[in-house]
C-alpha cells in the first residue's frame, strides 16, 4: 500500500522523538527544517547528487561527535520530511499520472528500507551513496522515469560542450550545434539506479522515453534529453549485442552520437567488471572503454515516444486518467 502523508508524519515524529532523547541537542545544532530546506534547492547548474558542501560539513561533523546511528536517524527524519512534502507538491503538479506512480513507488521502498538496511546504508562516504538519489527524488530534484533511470532537468556547461564538440566534430556539426544549442539551454539529463539494475534492459528504456517524451510534450522550455556514457559506446554494442539499444534507439531516432573521449578510472572499473569478456579484451588491449554523448532534440523524441506511440504507451499507462 502506498505511503501517505500522515504515515510519514508519525514516523517523522517517532524519529525526532528518538533523537532527542538518544543524542540531546543534535536537533538543535543541526535542525532538519535546515536539512530539508537545502536540499530542496533546486540548482539546475549543479548535479542532483551534488550535496551541499555546509550540510556535508554538519553531517561529518555529526557522526564524528555521535556516531553513525545518529547520522542514519537523522537522514531517516528528513527523509520522511522531504517525502511528505513531495506528495503535497505532487497533488497540484501536472506530471502525467505513470511519474506520479513511480514517485510513489519509490517512497514506499524508502520507508522499507528504514527497516531494512543497515546503518551503513546511510553513511556519508559508501561508494555510489545510493542514498543520494534518495534524496534527489525525494527533494524533487530528480525524476524517476521507470526502469533503472531518473532524469534531473540540468542547464548545461554549454561553452566546455562546444568546446569539445568543435574539437571532434565536423564544420556541419559545429555550425548546427551553435544554433541549436545557443538558444535554450534547459535539458533533461539521463541517470542510471544502481540498484535497479534487473530493470536495466530495452524493454524497460523504451518505456521510459515514453514517460520523458510525456514530460516534454508539457515542457516546451526544454529543448530535449542530453546522455553520457562508457555505455553508448557504439563498440560495446558488438562486444556485448544486450547493451547495444543504448545507443542505437536513441541514434535510429534522431539523437546525435559523438566520441567523448577516454573513460575515467573509475568508469573503465565499471565496464570491465561487469562482463569477463569485456574485461578480457581490455587486458589483451582490443577494447578500450571510451565515453560518449548524445544530443536528442525534443522532436525527435516526442516523434518516436510520444502519444503517437499508442502500443507503447498503452504498456507504461496506469493511467493517466488517475
Amino acid at each position: 500500500m502506498a505511503v501517505t502523508q500522515d504515515q510519514l508524519r508519525e514516523i517523522s515524529q517517532a524519529y525526532e522523538k528518538q533523537i532527542a532523547q538518544s543524542f540531546p541537542g543534535l536537533l538543535d545544532h543541526l535542525p532538519v527544517a535546515s536539512y530539508v530546506s537545502q536540499l530542496e534547492q533546486r540548482n539546475p547548474l549543479l548535479q542532483y547528487e551534488q550535496f551541499p558542501p555546509s550540510l556535508l560539513g554538519n553531517l561529518l561533523q555529526m557522526r564524528a561527535r555521535h556516531g553513525q546511528n545518529a547520522v542514519a536517524l537523522f537522514h531517516k527524519l528528513g527523509l520522511c520530511r522531504l517525502m511528505a512534502n513531495a506528495l503535497e507538491s505532487l497533488e497540484g503538479d501536472t506530471l502525467p499520472e505513470t511519474i506520479r506512480q513511480h514517485y510513489r513507488s519509490w517512497f514506499e521502498r524508502i520507508v522499507e528500507d528504514f527497516d531494512a538496511q543497515p546503518e551503513t546504508y546511510y553513511d556519508l562516504d559508501r561508494p555510489l551513496w545510493p542514498l543520494r538519489k534518495d534524496l534527489g527524488v525525494s527533494s524533487r530534484r530528480s525524476i524517476p522515469i521507470g526502469g533503472a533511470w531518473v532524469i534531473e532537468t540540468r542547464s548545461l556547461a554549454k561553452g566546455a560542450m562546444i568546446r569539445q564538440a568543435q574539437a571532434k566534430s565536423t564544420t556541419r556539426f559545429r555550425s548546427t550545434f551553435l544554433r541549436r544549442f545557443s538558444r535554450k539551454d534547459t535539458c533533461y539529463v539521463i541517470h542510471t539506479v544502481e540498484r535497479n539494475i534487473r530493470e536495466f534492459n530495452a524493454e524497460q528504456m523504451d518505456l521510459a522515453y515514453c514517460n520523458i517524451a510525456r514530460l516534454l510534450q508539457r515542457n516546451d522550455s526544454v529543448w530535449g534529453v542530453f546522455r553520457s556514457s562508457w555505455f553508448l559506446d557504439p563498440t560495446l554494442g558488438e562486444i556485448s549485442p544486450k547493451m547495444a539499444f543504448l545507443s542505437e534507439t536513441p541514434a535510429n531516432h534522431g539523437a546525435e552520437l559523438y566520441d567523448g573521449g577516454p573513460c575515467s578510472e573509475d568508469d573503465i572499473r565499471k565496464a570491465t567488471s561487469m562482463s569477463p569478456e569485456r574485461s578480457h579484451l581490455y587486458e589483451t588491449g582490443a577494447y578500450v572503454p571510451r565515453n560518449y554523448f548524445y544530443f536528442w532534440p525534443r522532436e525527435a523524441v516526442i516523434r518516436a515516444f510520444g502519444a503517437n506511440q499508442p502500443a507503447l504507451q498503452a504498456q507504461n499507462d496506469i493511467s493517466d486518467s488517475g
